[in-house]
């Protein structure tokens, strides 16, 4: 008895129990209850029926173009914005002939393909040595399955996620042209996906730097050919672009993840200990903070990689994991469908603590674990991605990593 009673069957027990109470809720929400399923593709496919027919489908509240079609086709109710890019509305606009709920059927086929390959491209790189099933269930269940959760909400993050993973692939086997390819094309959807370059900045270092000054040229060319080409609508995007830095919208939808959400956040909770008042939310010092501090950790992660005998850790995988981990802090907005990549790197990184000869990292591991299958917070995301760049940090200087 006591030899099925171990720490990775304990681990797989929790991942089982974790999976079966998501599909519970899944059942309740979904099946029975009222909740549809890719109520955010509405969001791009009005704008894309708005597009279509000559009009701007930017606006915020009151000017909100498409809020009467997301309600008719999702449901809602909340006045959205709509601030994704240009050339995903002129792609929706290809659509817009379509019916809604033949397009849901179009993109339950689009989602199966990029899972897919998210799942492949991951798995070659963090989980060659894990079972097909196992590794999907983890990719879907941890965290509370956010995972999951991502697919059902149906944005468009997905595809970008998909791309990105490919980008990783071309990366880790040295083909530097495929991979700013891939993140150019996924920054035509989100414009902050262009921050993956600097992975290869981290990774790579000066041999990269020549290729990332000038993607950043050809992705601003490519936006700015709207500038010229219909002003009025760029101008638009640009309006759009920053209703997503006021105050209503941070009270709506909240700060997202990474050290962005800490800067709008923290300064009003340690000033409270102290009685003082400071809104919290969006301002020009969380903004500048956060680029002194994602500036300071980028450059000096990027300068540590790049002095040899400050850096010991000896897997070449584990250096591509961290790099991954470091950017993803330090994006400008991380929501919580925008994980896809990030749940199979802290596993990987995870599992190598858990599995290290060193007994003190091992433990760490396996409380990491733990805590990757077991808590359904969004925030534990953020909390391991944390703790496992600091024990990186920490046992690099100590040299004490032993086996990872």
């Amino acid at each position: 008895m006591k030899k099925f009673i171990t720490k990775e069957n304990l681990l797989h027990l929790i991942l089982f129990l974790s999976s079966i109470n998501i599909l519970i809720w899944f059942y309740k929400k979904y099946i029975i209850g009222s909740r549809e399923v890719f109520w955010d593709l509405a969001v791009n496919y009005c704008a894309g029926k708005i597009y279509s027919i000559g009009n701007t489908p930017y606006g915020f509240l009151a000017n909100n173009p498409i809020s009467k079609c997301i309600n008719e086709f999702a449901g809602l109710n909340e006045a959205f914005a709509y601030n994704y890019t240009i050339p995903l509305v002129k792609l929706f606009s290809l659509f817009s002939f379509i019916d809604f709920s033949e397009l849901k059927k179009i993109w339950f086929l689009i989602i199966c393909i990029c899972t897919f390959y998210i799942f492949k491209n991951t798995k070659i790189l963090f989980g060659q040595n894990k079972n097909n099933v196992l590794f999907l269930a983890i990719l879907f269940f941890s965290f509370g399955g956010v995972f999951f959760q991502s697919l059902l909400n149906g944005n468009i993050a997905i595809i970008g996620f998909t791309l990105i993973s490919f980008s990783l692939i071309s990366l880790y086997k040295n083909n530097i042209k495929n991979f700013a390819l891939f993140v150019l094309i996924a920054s035509l959807i989100k414009p902050h996906f262009f921050f993956y370059m600097l992975i290869a900045c981290i990774y790579k270092g000066k041999v990269f730097f020549k290729t990332f000054i000038l993607s950043s040229i050809i992705l601003l060319l490519i936006y700015s050919m709207d500038f010229f080409f219909n002003k009025e609508i760029f101008l638009d995007f640009l309006n759009s672009m920053k209703t997503m830095k006021s105050d209503l919208w941070f009270f709506s939808f909240g700060g997202g993840l990474g050290i962005i959400s800490i800067n709008e956040q923290l300064p009003t909770k340690f000033l409270s200990i102290l009685n003082i008042y400071f809104p919290s939310g969006p301002s020009m010092f969380s903004s500048l903070f956060w680029l002194f501090t994602t500036s300071i950790i980028l450059i000096g992660t990027m300068y540590l990689f790049s002095i040899k005998k400050y850096w010991v850790l000896p897997k070449k995988k584990i250096f591509f994991a961290f790099s991954i981990l470091i950017v993803t802090m330090c994006l400008p907005r991380v929501a919580f469908y925008e994980l896809y990549i990030i749940v199979p790197t802290i596993f990987y990184l995870s599992t190598k603590f858990y599995n290290s000869s060193n007994n003190s990292l091992s433990k760490l591991g396996f409380i990491f674990l733990l805590i990757m299958f077991g808590v359904h917070d969004i925030n534990a995301v953020f909390f391991l991605m944390s703790l496992i760049i600091f024990v990186l940090f920490f046992i690099n200087f100590k040299k004490s990593y032993t086996k990872l």
